[in-house]
């Protein structure tokens, strides 16, 4: 029963000695009296073994039921959970996609006891996720609502349901819950037979692929498989797979699944996140892994390449991407606007890297598949980051015996915590240890001809000028390009020519176009920057919350690190969102503290309104103006 239904069930349970009348009851649940008594005929058949709908002209509308029965049936009621505005959008949307007929505006009202304009907002909500997979919900006059789209997209948008769900819904969303629930353990006990290859996040989603599949055959509806797909996948080890699932749930759904369904199932195989990577797809994976690799650490001047856990991770990873991506099956990212939000040039550089896989796979990652590949990306930074608080490792060169050279140790380990001495050694034994042994720092008593590893001279008794120029080539040793305390990374790279005030121009490109032209003009970069600059853009937008956006171009179009600002004098819209101050950023070549540090103001600034605020008043009308805006204390508060 509907949710007016069980409120009808829940007044005649409730007000058992009260005797109402269909208009009463029409005037209370919003409907027609027809309609009422169409839903007096529908609760009397539910009921017919447990309670009678008494209903006589004249005498009103009552129910006969006994008094255990009655408490029974009104714990039920109030155990029904009706579910709010994300539970209705998503069964709406559910109701649509599997429909084999047109939904009139009336069904849907009647169904889910809501008003008509009520059903017109949920369709206009739906119709907007929808236009993400490419349906559309076409209104017809007289016939109802029509979903139009491929098969393919459709099963696509079933799979993605809980999207409608906001991100912190209370309950899990789970689309399963929309099956008969021994539907879902037949398909649960299935799947558990596949060899032990595919990780438990996979079995989930499989679970619910079959179900949709399987709905969706027994409506009669079937994916068509080319014959070069055919080819492609019933080589396959998973093909097989497929088969012995399918074969095991025929006779449970009485059901014979087309040979495409079964081609079908075996590309969310191939698809799906395994403990062990494909065998037969390693050399692909590997030559993308090492291309990706290689153009990161070109475009970030990060060394990526030697990161063997960063390889480990995007060898899984990339090789159920392709395949997703091969076969059309679309993955939607919930963590797509914050990891933007949080990594927003390292998004950019991972979707400029990618274009190289398009460009010799044909490959077009979208921008969801590509926010997860930013992740490993992240990672692989953190993983340095902490490599870099690491003690420095140093070996001790002393001439004086070992007497004085355990002294001298002794009070290098006093001067700075973050120094590890891993021993001492002769002069004329240092270039053997150094063949086997790595260290980070020499500290010697005489002078050595090693430039590849930083070094200082020391006296023996190490006094104070001594300890000073240990704790400085400690510091150089760490140094990541961090700015002193007090200077702004921003003001660092902004300069006063740099800077357009009140800006009124009618979208986005020109903006970047005028920032990117400027930055030409300075001998920043390139003039195919702006070009670059663009093509990025209309990948992706470039804002990031709060009225912020920075585009940036290929880093090899980069001479000088620089960037150029924009203060809108109104809002615009930047790919649907509002921006008011432009960033745009030529920055490459820098240490990796200095970057951290100017993503980390970018990101401040984001995140605090009152920030975009102080950088956007009236009372800026030159770029000095807004060069003083940016005083560290000022902008970035302790």
């Amino acid at each position: 029963m509907n949710r007016r239904q069980n409120e009808l069930l829940r007044l005649l349970l409730t007000e058992r000695y009260k005797v109402f009348y269909s208009q009463e009851l029409a005037k209370l649940l919003g409907c027609s009296e027809r309609t009422i008594r169409n839903d007096l005929t529908l609760i009397a058949s539910e009921l017919v073994e447990t309670a009678d709908i008494i209903r006589k002209p004249g005498a009103g509308i009552r129910i006969e039921v006994t008094e255990k029965e009655r408490l029974r049936l009104i714990e039920g009621l109030f155990q029904v959970k009706t579910g709010g505005e994300e539970e209705l959008t998503m069964n709406i949307a559910y109701d649509l996609l599997m429909s084999k007929k047109p939904i009139t505006l009336k069904k849907l009202t009647e169904h889910y006891f809501i008003s008509r304009q009520e059903v017109k907002n949920e369709i206009d909500r739906i119709n907007e996720w929808l236009s993400y997979f490419g349906l559309s919900i076409k209104s017809k006059q007289k016939i109802g609502f029509v979903l139009q789209g491929s098969e393919l997209t459709k099963r696509n948008a079933l799979a993605h349901l809980p999207q409608l769900y906001s991100l912190h819904a209370e309950e899990d969303p789970s689309i399963t819950r929309l099956f008969p629930s021994f539907e879902v353990k037949a398909v649960k006990n299935a799947l558990a037979k596949l060899p032990e290859i595919y990780a438990d996040s996979a079995l989930e989603r499989l679970l619910v692929h079959v179900l949709i599949m399987t709905k969706r055959t027994k409506l009669g509806y079937s994916i068509q498989v080319t014959e070069v797909e055919k080819e492609a996948v019933i080589k396959r080890e998973e093909y097989q797979h497929a088969k012995e699932v399918l074969h095991e749930l025929e006779p449970v759904f009485n059901l014979r699944y087309p040979d495409d369904e079964k081609r079908y199932f075996a590309w969310h195989l191939l698809s799906s996140k395994r403990i062990m990577p494909h065998k037969e797809d390693q050399y692909k994976t590997a030559h993308i892994i090492k291309m990706l690799t290689f153009k990161m650490t070109e475009l970030t001047s990060v060394n990526f390449r030697d990161d063997d856990m960063l390889h480990q991770g995007l060898s899984t990873h990339l090789q159920s991407v392709i395949h997703r991506i091969a076969y059309g099956l679309t993955v939607m990212n919930p963590l797509l606007k914050e990891i933007k939000k949080m990594y927003p040039y390292l998004v950019g550089m991972v979707i400029l890297a990618l274009e190289d896989l398009r460009e010799e796979y044909d490959i077009v990652v979208p921008e969801e598949e590509a926010a997860y590949i930013v992740l490993h990306f992240q990672a692989a930074l953190e993983r340095r980051q902490r490599v870099s608080y690491e003690k420095k490792k140093a070996i001790v060169v002393c001439h004086m015996g070992i007497g004085m050279a355990r002294l001298l140790q002794a009070r290098l380990e006093q001067v700075e915590s973050d120094l590890e001495i891993v021993g001492s050694i002769s002069y004329s034994n240092l270039a053997a240890y150094l063949e086997n042994e790595k260290v980070d720092l020499i500290i010697s008593t005489v002078e050595i001809e090693f430039n590849h590893i930083p070094s200082v001279v020391v006296s023996p008794l190490l006094d104070d000028k001594d300890k000073e120029r240990v704790r400085k080539l400690i510091r150089i040793g760490k140094s990541n390009g961090t700015l002193a305390p007090g200077e702004s990374a921003l003001e660092h790279f902004v300069d006063e020519a740099s800077v357009f005030v009140k800006v009124e121009l009618d979208h986005r490109y020109e903006v970047i176009e005028m920032l990117a032209n400027q930055l030409h003009a300075q001998g920043f970069v390139k003039k195919e920057y702006a070009h670059t600059t663009l093509l990025r853009e209309r990948i992706s937008s470039t804002a990031i919350g709060s009225g912020v956006a920075i585009p940036h171009g290929n880093p090899t179009g980069i001479l000088t690190s620089g960037i150029a600002v924009a203060l809108l004098k109104h809002p615009l819209n930047w790919d649907g969102e509002w921006v008011s101050i432009v960033f745009l950023l030529a920055v490459a070549g820098e240490k990796e503290g200095l970057m951290k540090q100017l993503f980390k103001e970018l990101s401040d600034i984001s995140e605090i309104p009152a920030l975009v605020q102080h950088l956007t008043d009236k009372e800026i009308n030159s770029g000095s103006d807004f060069i003083k805006r940016l005083q560290l204390n000022a902008v970035f508060p302790e």
